[in-house]
């Protein structure tokens, strides 16, 4: 007679899957997700490696899927960084106080800017995802003959690091005085550059020369710099066009 009690198999919470589950359900958190920003950060060659197999070695969250992950969360704390009294917030507002009560669709300049962030962090991870993942139809660095599916997948590999970091370093936004917004998005605009050259430099040990890995490491934080340039620029159009819808 079969015992019914026993677990099944795949029921098995002693196994390494059983306890990510578990992870995931007391505190949203995915051991895979968590080890492969890890991998990216400070082992981008393993990542870079793994972004030719089908599955990823069985070992790492897709980048595609864990870069929009990223952003969402990046949202999702906006509390942090972006919350009404927010000196970004508050820098909106200033910047609205320059265009005509008339032209805007509410009179309280400190509303529009609220319906205006609201659009921005709405479109933004959707904005993000498109303009990058044109370019990097573009970026051909990764070796002849790569296929396009994995240079996308290595593309947004190389763009997990800087954007992990983005995420954390959302926080000073909260805390920084208004009038030194700008100096701290340049900042940290120079930090992404950065660690995008960084990332591909590191990433690309297995294939290429320190030579041939610099000017490859300098062409793709040029071309994911100015993505994300054209991220930002499309996302406040887009919500400011949609504030009068």
């Amino acid at each position: 007679m079969t015992d019914t009690t026993k677990p099944a198999a795949d029921d098995d919470m002693t196994r390494l899957s059983g306890w990510d589950a578990l992870l995931d359900d007391l505190f949203g958190l995915n051991v895979r997700a968590v080890r492969t920003l890890g991998v990216a950060l400070t082992r981008p060659a393993r990542l870079f490696t793994a972004a030719r197999d089908a599955g990823w070695l069985n070992r790492y969250t897709p980048s595609l899927r864990l870069v929009f992950t990223v952003m969402a969360a990046t949202v999702v704390l906006r509390f942090l960084w972006a919350g009404d009294d927010s000196p970004l917030t508050q820098t909106i507002v200033t910047y609205l106080q320059d265009v005509p009560p008339e032209d805007l669709p509410v009179a309280d300049t400190a509303q529009a800017a609220r319906m205006l962030m609201n659009q921005f962090l709405v479109l933004f991870p959707f904005t993000y995802f498109g303009c990058h993942f044109l370019m990097s139809l573009l970026v051909r660095i990764w070796g002849k003959g790569t296929p396009a599916p994995v240079r996308i997948r290595l593309y947004f590999a190389a763009l997990l690091p800087a954007l992990a970091l983005g995420m954390v370093l959302t926080v000073p936004y909260g805390l920084t005085p208004a009038e030194s917004i700008d100096m701290l998005t340049l900042g940290m605009s120079v930090l992404a550059v950065v660690v995008y050259a960084s990332t591909v430099f590191f990433g690309l040990t297995p294939v290429y020369g320190a030579g041939a890995r610099m000017w490859r490491g300098i062409l793709f934080a040029s071309m994911a710099a100015t993505a994300d340039t054209v991220t930002s620029m499309v996302t406040f159009l887009l919500a400011f066009i949609l504030m009068y819808v």
